[in-house]
């Protein structure tokens, strides 16, 4: 048979993991947190960096553009890329 030390004891187990419970709750929450601002930063960063590096290749491309002096342009390519033709079969 329980006794009322017995049941005070009880009550004050199961209060202590309660409050323990508690706290390994809220510090699971703050460290999620935590890695969601980090990853927040990180991206607010990456968006930074292309938006710069878009700027960059725009103002390349409309110099390359105002350069453009009508010539056709003639690109040489070492290797050989004729493989799919019939003189290959």
């Amino acid at each position: 048979m329980a006794t009322i030390g017995h049941v005070k004891t009880g009550f004050a187990v199961v209060g202590v993991l309660a409050v323990a419970t508690s706290a390994l709750v809220l510090v699971k929450r703050a460290l999620e947190a935590r890695r969601d601002d980090r990853r927040a930063r990180q991206i607010a960063r990456l968006q930074a960096e292309l938006v710069a590096a878009n700027e960059a290749l725009e103002a390349k491309t409309a110099e390359l553009d105002r350069r453009d002096s009508g010539k056709p342009v003639r690109v040489y390519i070492d290797g050989c890329f004729d493989m799919m033709h019939f003189g290959h079969r």
